[in-house]
Order: structure tokens, then sequence, then C-alpha cells
């Protein structure tokens, strides 16, 4: 699992290396630390890709809140948890989908308790959901799913590579997928939240460009659990 720790004042990225510490070998921790926000991101375009973000607010240059609506942009299923003075900065954290703040002094139980909900929320988006056709099984990572259609009393499994096929009840598979992240949004179409660029009253546009179509009926709920799932709490 690859950590960043990102703060312009290294008394602070060391007490969070420190708090740290504990999970490195259980949890096969690599950890990096970045002084400033452009530095970040610059490891992102280069093609590293970080699990689980340590990021304060206030730092010379790049904010922490502009620097962590980039990394969005650059890694959607990124886990960012905002570290702040100030309490007056929690509004705009989660306005940039923070999973988490931490306050500054950080508490050992207060980041006890939110670093290990961050972990069960990386590990579970890591299992994998398992597709029988025919004779062929397939086990894909929850993560690399895009959105389940029904169509004929076939569901058809559409992912970043391809699509497949098997047959069952939609209802059915949402049921297994729910803990896991996914939203029903139209009778036959169920979501994946990690994949969710924006919703709007008729469709759910993914981070692919594809754009799912939301039903009346669905919308309230759909957001509902959207907010949930971007505070942590439904998965």
């Amino acid at each position: 699992m690859n950590i960043a720790v990102c703060d312009d004042l290294p008394e602070y990225r060391e007490k969070l290396k420190e708090l740290l510490t504990p999970y490195i070998v259980s949890n096969n921790l690599d950890i990096a630390e970045f002084s400033r926000g452009e530095d970040l991101l610059v490891s992102c375009e280069e093609g590293k890709s970080w699990d689980i973000v340590f990021l304060d607010i206030e730092m010379d240059g790049l904010s922490g809140i502009e620097t962590g609506k980039r990394l969005r942009k650059l890694q959607r299923d990124m886990i960012v948890i905002f570290v702040t003075s100030h309490v007056s900065y929690v509004s705009d954290a989660f306005r940039q989908d923070a999973f988490q703040f931490l306050l500054k002094p950080v508490q050992e139980e207060d980041f006890r308790k939110d670093f290990e909900r961050a972990l069960r929320v990386w590990k579970n988006r890591r299992r994998r959901y398992l597709i029988k056709w025919r004779n062929t099984s397939n086990m894909l990572e929850y993560r690399s799913i895009l959105y389940l259609e029904a169509y004929h009393r076939h569901v058809f499994v559409h992912t970043s590579d391809e699509d497949y096929e098997c047959v069952g009840k939609l209802q059915e598979e949402y049921a297994k997928l729910r803990p896991f992240g996914f939203a029903q949004c139209h009778q036959g179409f169920i979501v994946n939240m990690s994949r969710v660029v924006s919703i709007t009253k008729s469709s759910v546009k993914l981070d692919n460009g594809t754009e799912v179509p939301v039903s009346r009926r669905h919308y309230t709920n759909l957001m509902s659990d959207f907010n949930l799932y971007m505070a942590g709490k439904l998965i």
C-alpha cells in the first residue's frame, strides 16, 4: 500500500510517520513524504499511484485544498485525509470529497480510528467479484467495474476493459455489490460510485465518459448513498 504524507512542516510529517509505524509490516506500507503539493502532483503525473494521502491544508505555494482537487482528477479512488490546525477549514475539506480530516496536533486515538477505517475501505475496494457465464468464471476487481445493466433477463457487467454477460437478476447482484460502494440509479442500472464523476437528475457521468441514466424514482436514494460513500460511511 502506497501512503503519501504531504506537509510543509517537517515536524508534522515526522509525527504522521511515527503514527503510521505500527502498521508498516502488517499492511506492507510504503510511505513517502512531500513538503509541497506541487511535488505530490508531479509524482502522480509521472505514474505513481497513491492509496492514502495525508494532506496538510495550509502550505506555502499550492494549498492542500487545491492539491486535493487536482489529485482527484488524476486518481479518483485515492483516499484523502486532510490535516489542519483550524476547524474553519473542515467544510472546505469535505467539499473536496475528503475521506476525513485530522486536527493538529494529531492525537493518537483520532489517528488510529480514522486510519483503520481508511484501511478497511481500501481493502474492501480490492476484493473481487465472481461472474459465471456458461462454462467460464471471471474474477473482477470491484474498482474495475463501471456499471451493471439488466437486459432481457441477463446482466451485463461493463468494466474499463471489456463487457461480461451473465444470467441472473439485477437486484440479486445489487445485494452482493452494495456493501462495496455500488448504488442503483435506475431500475436497470447499478453504478460503481468510485467511478462517478458527476450526478444530475437524469444521468450519472463516469470517469471514462460514459453516461448512465438516472430515474426519478432512484435519484434521492442515489444521492444519499453517494454522499455516504464520499464520507467513507458506505463501504
